[in-house]
């Protein structure tokens, strides 16, 4: 007795047996496109077809993980199909300025950076953001700031064919010179500190007025000393030789 040859079905992975999938942070699950069965006797057994396996999105791997379909005729022959799919970091991250492209800054003033808004299949917490600049608000010209984003696979904002994100910085010196005069350790710029340093000048001046004062007073005392001392001098009697040498 022959054995009895039983043709199997035929199944067609919809979306072909090899795909990449993007990981992803949001909780999204893993949509199979599924497969379709045929027979030449039984026709259609696309309702017969028994899936296995379930998908990570977010761990990527550097192995496949698999689908695996099965589909039976009513001869009980049974065809096996996979698909193999792999979950990787390729998304880059999406960015736009927060304000404007172009600002003007007045020169030796701060420049506030509004800096960037990005998107990315991670969590924005888990970007790093760089920049790269000329700029110097000491000088006067037009400058350039330019924006950088990579998630943690590495992938940057321009590396995916985002052209970079740059700002245009323009420094302008348009203020009056100011200037600033200095008592000391204080700056008269400060209209407190000029009444104080005002207050204290006068008080220096009038002191200063009062003590010439008592100088020249001094000195007129003096004189008046020595002069009473030669009126005395010339009032007494002047003395013999021998009163001099006892004297002496």
């Amino acid at each position: 007795m022959s054995p009895t040859f039983k043709s199997r079905p035929t199944i067609n992975i919809v979306g072909g047996n090899v795909i990449t999938l993007e990981n992803t942070f949001s909780g999204q699950l893993y949509e199979d496109q599924g497969a379709t069965c045929s027979d030449l006797t039984d026709g259609d057994l696309t309702h017969k077809i028994t899936v296995n396996g379930t998908i990570d999105l977010t761990q990527p791997r550097s192995s496949e993980q698999i689908i695996t379909y099965s589909c039976e005729n009513a001869e009980g022959a049974v065809q096996y199909d996979q698909r193999y799919v792999y979950v990787v970091f390729a998304a880059c991250p999406t960015c736009k300025l927060l304000g404007p492209e172009t600002t003007t800054v007045e020169a030796s003033f701060p420049f506030s950076d509004p800096g960037i808004n990005c998107t990315d299949n991670f969590p924005t917490a888990q970007l790093q953001f760089s920049q790269q600049s000329d700029l110097d608000v000491e000088k006067e010209g037009t400058y350039h700031v330019t924006y950088f984003a990579s998630d943690r696979a590495g992938n940057t904002n321009t590396m995916c064919g985002d052209a970079a994100i740059v700002r245009t910085v323009v420094v302008k010196d348009t203020m009056e010179p100011v200037i600033g005069l200095k008592y000391h350790a204080l700056d008269l710029t400060d209209a407190s500190k000029k009444t104080a340093v005002g207050l204290m000048a006068e008080h220096s001046i009038w002191m200063s007025h009062k003590a010439m004062g008592l100088a020249i007073g001094c000195f007129a005392c003096g004189v008046a000393l020595i002069a009473a001392s030669l009126r005395q001098s010339r009032s007494q009697p002047s003395h013999s030789v021998e009163e001099a040498q006892m004297l002496v």
